[in-house]
């Protein structure tokens, strides 16, 4: 009986023991004698891929969102703009577009006069010198094309 005590005793003194190193050695490990829990660096790894993933897929949308300002500038807006905004199309000479590379014509207007024209398109003397696309296209891609007509501005 002696024997079998000390056998016991000793059975809790071992486990006390690899419990505190599991407590270093291996995350969220407790037991009953409410051991902390420390963090393993196999956490903060996992944290920070986590973050690094969550970032890219940020810039990514953010690079789509640019290239689909881009197509549909191309599509829409390069034929009297120009594809680099300088207006300088037979078109735009005719309309007498803007060109949006000079900074003095793009410090003349604001993002919401620039989102209002784009929707609703422009009139100049009862004569429409620039088409609606309000129609065409949804709200997130007009403020696209407006953020991407600022960056045409030399």
């Amino acid at each position: 009986r002696a024997l079998a005590k000390f056998s016991n005793i000793h059975q809790r003194a071992a486990s006390k023991r690899s419990a505190a190193r599991l407590e270093v050695y291996t995350p969220k490990t407790s037991s009953r004698n409410d051991v902390r829990i420390v963090p393993s660096r196999k956490d903060s790894v996992m944290k920070t891929i986590v973050i690094i993933t969550v970032s890219l897929f940020a810039a990514s949308a953010m690079s789509v969102r640019a290239a689909d300002a881009k197509a549909n500038w191309d599509a829409n807006c390069a034929q009297c703009h120009g594809k680099n905004g300088a207006a300088d199309t037979k078109m735009g000479k005719l309309l007498n577009a803007k060109d949006f590379t000079d900074s003095k014509v793009q410090a003349a207007f604001t993002d919401a006069k620039a989102t209002q024209s784009i929707k609703e398109g422009v009139k100049e003397n009862g004569k429409t010198t620039m088409k609606a696309f309000g129609g065409k296209l949804t709200d997130a891609e007009i403020k696209a094309l407006v953020a991407y007509v600022r960056t045409l501005k030399k």
